[in-house]
């Protein structure tokens, strides 16, 4: 997307110093810092609408918390100072997208969760069962549900490959949206994740000066 250079300029106006490039996703590309945290420059709209309101709340346990976010002027794109967390191994996403809506969903009970778990599992056939993992997110899930719930979180994008882990050994979701910019739709296409993008302006009070790169 940037050479390491131009990145590198980007966050020391930021009051950071690049160290690495993390890797690159569908929607955008991740930095690690020199203070522990993360730049990710990247043109999700829905992404950066919520990071500018995380910007300007409380800290959260279970959704990535937000230090920063500016617009590269004129770009359409959007840098966010984050915390770093460790992305999920390939079997534990497996298990996490076979079961999350299980988890993420009030009806079932804790105990609902560990026993439907080994069937929900076996849907994916490269999933291999992990009791403890299970135990693990299980044991957090109150905090999960709550965090989720105050910040109206649309589950769908609550996949394996946007969860992981902090570096208290909390569960987080990153690259989160909120139910806010979306369509109001009925319920069971909302949990199903029928949700339509709309209103995705940035929160002002929690976005930064922009940056200009120079040519």
């Amino acid at each position: 997307m940037y050479d390491l250079p131009v990145v590198q300029r980007v966050a020391i106006d930021m009051g950071e110093t690049v160290t690495d490039e993390l890797g690159k996703g569908a929607n955008g590309v991740a930095y690690a810092l020199q203070s522990g945290r993360v730049l990710k420059i990247t043109p999700d709209r829905a992404e950066v609408a919520l990071a500018t309101r995380l910007r300007v709340k409380r800290l959260y346990k279970h959704i990535v918390n937000v230090y920063d976010v500016r617009e590269l002027a004129n770009m359409s794109q959007w840098v966010i100072i984050q915390d770093r967390v460790e992305p999920l191994s390939d079997n534990h996403r497996r298990i996490w997208n076979e079961i999350r809506y299980t988890y993420l969903d009030r009806r079932w009970s804790a105990a609902d969760v560990v026993s439907r778990a080994p069937r929900l599992i076996a849907n994916d056939f490269k999933a291999e069962r992990d009791d403890e993992f299970i135990q693990r997110i299980v044991a957090q899930r109150s905090g999960v549900l709550r965090d989720f719930s105050e910040l109206r979180i649309v589950w769908r994008e609550a996949h394996g490959a946007n969860m992981g882990w902090n570096r208290h050994g909390s569960l987080v979701h990153f690259d989160a949206w909120q139910h806010e910019h979306y369509t109001k739709i009925p319920e069971y296409l909302r949990q199903a994740g029928g949700e339509m993008p709309r209103n995705l302006n940035p929160h002002k009070p929690g976005l930064g000066n922009d940056i200009e790169l120079e040519p």
